[in-house]
């Protein structure tokens, strides 16, 4: 995992099933090599390195790859962050024993005071401070799954996994010819920073979501923007909901329309939640951090 000024913790480990994996150049052999590795074949976002995991295994619902850091600060309550990382999907490998016959939902990223004792008792809570509400199924590019957090806790811990239940993370077959029985997902580039302007202007989440929907706002401006990526089916709904949980917008997705277009302008600074629903049937949640001009 990289590591710069906008890097905010050091070490990565395994602290659940202790076998998520890492990745290198100096590595010899094609087992844990880099780009050519057991599980794939990815060059570096950055650096000479990278980490995977598994994101789900067919037949045991229970079972996680879980990658967690301690940041190299606490968390300010309060304080918003820029989240981010780079993942991509593994699988297609010559030794077809080791290649995922899955694909599915990609990986998300949680804070934790503490890190869990009891992992399996953490999952599912199908939420997380950034995630992917699609297949990760790119397995020549890095997608970037980035968003804004603002801390309720001083936090000194992140996890990467799939936090979500196998029933909301889409497993569909990737390789028939495919004999490792998981669905599999490097890691690059994690970064969290005090800094908003890493994001850039508009900061969300550059994945597609529950309705192919991409989400972006402008932290100091008035507009929050949903664009939808493919046809959105009737009955598609958005909530705005402040910190409290208050309702302050509430819309429907006008039908044949290509974006919804959401003003803040008179909103306080602080957190909101906008939640929307659409062709997959399951609500999607992300947090915005707004700033009065």
């Amino acid at each position: 995992m990289a590591q710069d000024t906008s890097t905010i913790f050091e070490m990565a480990s395994s602290p659940y099933t202790l076998s998520s994996d890492y990745f290198n150049a100096c590595s010899t052999g094609v087992i844990s090599g880099v780009p050519l590795n057991q599980f794939g074949y990815q060059l570096p976002y950055d650096g000479d390195g990278y980490m995977g995991l598994a994101t789900y295994a067919q037949g045991d619902p229970d079972y996680r790859e879980v990658i967690a850091a301690e940041l190299l600060q606490p968390l300010q309550v309060g304080v918003p962050v820029c989240v981010s990382m780079k993942v991509a999907c593994g699988g297609f490998v010559a030794a077809s024993a080791n290649s995922a016959a899955w694909k599915a939902r990609g990986p998300g990223l949680r804070f934790f005071v503490n890190l869990p004792t009891d992992w399996g008792a953490l999952l599912y809570p199908n939420d997380a401070a950034i995630h992917m509400d699609t297949l990760l199924a790119d397995t020549a590019n890095w997608v970037d799954v980035s968003g804004t957090f603002v801390p309720d806790s001083a936090y000194r811990f992140l996890a990467i996994t799939n936090f979500f239940a196998d029933s909301l993370s889409w497993p569909e077959v990737q390789d028939i010819d495919g004999g490792f029985p998981l669905a599999y997902a490097f890691v690059d580039d994690v970064r969290v920073s005090e800094d908003l302007a890493y994001c850039g202007t508009n900061v969300g989440v550059v994945e597609h979501g529950a309705m192919g929907a991409q989400v972006t706002w402008d932290v100091f401006g008035s507009v929050v923007t949903i664009r939808s990526g493919e046809p959105v089916l009737p009955g598609a709904w958005i909530d705005l909901r402040n910190g409290q949980g208050q309702l302050m917008r509430q819309v429907q997705w006008p039908l044949g329309a290509p974006q919804v277009v959401i003003s803040m302008a008179d909103l306080t600074t602080g957190l909101y939640v906008l939640t929307f629903g659409g062709s997959r049937g399951a609500a999607r949640s992300l947090r915005l951090v707004h700033f009065t001009p």
